[in-house]
């Protein structure tokens, strides 16, 4: 595949400027989702975990030079959760992300202070790239490849869906309706979450 090409045969640190990531799990970004964030009496707070790494070489976001606008985007769709469900990261526990692209809702969820386990389910070769771009973030977590006992400040990457689990958030942004129906079916008969964060396609 063009992914696998690009990863034997390209820079990583350069790898968000690769045109099959650009195009499959970077969203440009829309300045209406920074205008809420921008009214909120946090925006101080909001500030710090908004600044994007410098690992991936993101494009920065026009209307906001500190960030990009897919960092922004993950950050407008956790807070809208959050507005509309009350709920508060510190009280998650376990998070279920179905496809993580790169791994940066993963990283922004830690930044915001989300101390659980994350379990993300998706393809050995972006499993590969999530590994890299979480330790290359410097977050303060154990990566894990088996599922183990499940301990706090610990990602798990799994490319097999785990028999049953029970996390606090299903996480799926696009993902679910881009995979065969009878794969979604399993995840949803295995993974019995709390809460749902999906974002979908129109078909």
């Amino acid at each position: 595949t063009a992914f696998i090409s690009q990863v034997l045969h390209e820079d990583p640190r350069k790898f968000l400027n690769w045109k099959v990531i650009r195009d499959t799990m970077f969203f440009p970004g829309h300045k209406d989702e920074l205008r809420k964030p921008k009214k909120s009496p946090d925006w101080v707070h909001i500030q710090e975990y908004l600044k994007e790494d410098k690992i991936g070489c993101a494009e920065r976001f026009s209307y906001y030079n500190e960030s990009s606008g897919n960092l922004i985007h993950h950050a407008y769709s956790l807070q809208e959760f959050l507005l509309h469900t009350g709920k508060k990261i510190k009280d998650i526990k376990m998070i279920f992300e179905f496809g993580a692209g790169y791994g940066s809702l993963c990283r922004l969820l830690y930044k915001m202070g989300f101390e659980g386990s994350y379990i993300i389910y998706d393809l050995p070769e972006f499993l590969a790239l999530q590994n890299y771009f979480i330790k290359s973030v410097k977050l303060p977590v154990e990566v894990n490849f088996d599922l183990g006992d499940l301990k706090p400040n610990s990602v798990y990457l799994l490319d097999s869906i785990p028999s049953e689990i029970h996390p606090d958030l299903f996480i799926g942004l696009w993902s679910i309706s881009e995979v065969p129906v009878n794969l979604r079916n399993r995840i949803f008969s295995s993974i019995k979450a709390g809460s749902y964060l999906i974002s979908y396609q129109e078909s």
